[in-house]
């Protein structure tokens, strides 16, 4: 007791001397806040390992994660300047750029769309649908019933939303669609039988499936949902002000990005076993699985292309009747990525 109360006022006194000398006491990394939703997702793979392998940190960063459970609040947030970074869906960048507002995307997040639709297995045997069925005859199947998404304007609900437009439904008629929150919530909800059904990503859906209460239905990540083919799911984006002002700040935040593609390119395992504490919930062979099955989403590079952007804008304009007409240049500022692709991987 007396030692550390002695080394406590040592540390005292060694804090005053550089204090009073101008030296700072205690290096600190600046806080770079992550706004995420629904963080132990697998499609934030990229900041599970950049987080977990501590990359962040190499760039002199501290990452702070802040979720607030759905797209559309992430989008506010970072807006607001809640927090240096979002990791999003691309459409939430397109309707603020078209609009006007202060959403630039900076970055990739993840390249494929792994928003799933999954059914309560006892709504599914009901409806008759199975997993030989032709998708069109699965989706008009569902007519009538309640799915849980995370907020109306959401990633889920541009998903359920494109799923039955494009196959000659109406969302607003043919379906209830229930804003519930993001991918735990919606499981505790069609496990609680509040809902019929729920559109989100893994692990939920698998969890929901390996528990034996669901069904799938629609899985854009097998390729058998044509409309979501080739078109990213995530980008990150910040605010023009914030783009503006911490250029540097961003940087560095795209380095570990960057530094957490490359490691999951040339060193899986090691990227692996950095993303493993978010996911604690699964088992060891349910943990390698998912991170198998899902990797297949990572970015090669930290840039957005301008064929992701046509794609995205693409796809938003099968439900919208007033077509999104923007260029590249209004919704994507491409120079921090490319310098930081440039200094990681050499190119």
């Amino acid at each position: 007791m007396v030692r550390l109360r002695t080394l406590s006022v040592s540390l005292i006194v060694i804090a005053l001397l550089q204090f009073a000398s101008g030296a700072p006491a205690f290096a600190q990394k600046p806080k770079f806040s992550i706004v995420v939703a629904g963080f132990s997702s697998w499609f934030y793979l990229q900041q599970h390992v950049a987080i977990g392998a501590g990359l962040y940190q190499e760039e002199g960063l501290e990452p702070d994660v802040v979720d607030t459970n759905s797209g559309t609040r992430q989008a506010a947030a970072v807006m607001g300047g809640t927090g240096e970074i979002g990791q999003f869906s691309f459409p939430h960048v397109i309707k603020s750029a078209a609009k006007g507002g202060g959403l630039v995307a900076i970055g990739s997040g993840y390249d494929a769309y792994p928003i799933q639709l999954v059914l309560a297995k006892s709504a599914a045997e009901k409806l008759g649908i199975t997993p030989a069925m032709p998708l069109d005859e699965r989706v008009k199947r569902i007519k009538g019933l309640k799915i849980a998404i995370s907020s109306p304007g959401a990633s889920t609900d541009l998903f359920m939303r494109t799923l039955l437009v494009v196959r000659g439904m109406d969302p607003d008629k043919d379906v209830s669609l229930q804003p519930v929150g993001s991918g735990a919530p919606q499981y505790s909800a069609l496990e609680a039988g509040a809902v019929d059904g729920f559109a989100f990503g893994s692990p939920f859906t698998n969890m929901a499936i390996n528990k034996g209460f669901a069904v799938m239905v629609a899985d854009p990540m097998k390729n058998e949902v044509p409309e979501f083919n080739g078109a990213p799911y995530q980008i990150v984006a910040t605010s023009r002000e914030t783009l503006k002002n911490k250029p540097d700040i961003l940087l560095k935040g795209l380095r570990a990005l960057a530094k957490a593609q490359k490691l999951i390119q040339e060193d899986p395992a090691k990227a692996k076993r950095a993303a493993r504490e978010w996911f604690k919930n699964l088992s060891d062979e349910e943990y390698s699985s998912g991170f198998d099955e899902n990797v297949v989403g990572m970015p090669k590079s930290t840039a957005i292309t301008e064929e992701h952007f046509k794609r995205t804008v693409d796809l938003m304009n099968l439900t919208e009747k007033e077509k999104w007409l923007l260029t590249y240049a209004e919704a994507v500022a491409p120079e921090l990525s490319q310098r930081a692709d440039k200094e990681i991987f050499g190119k």
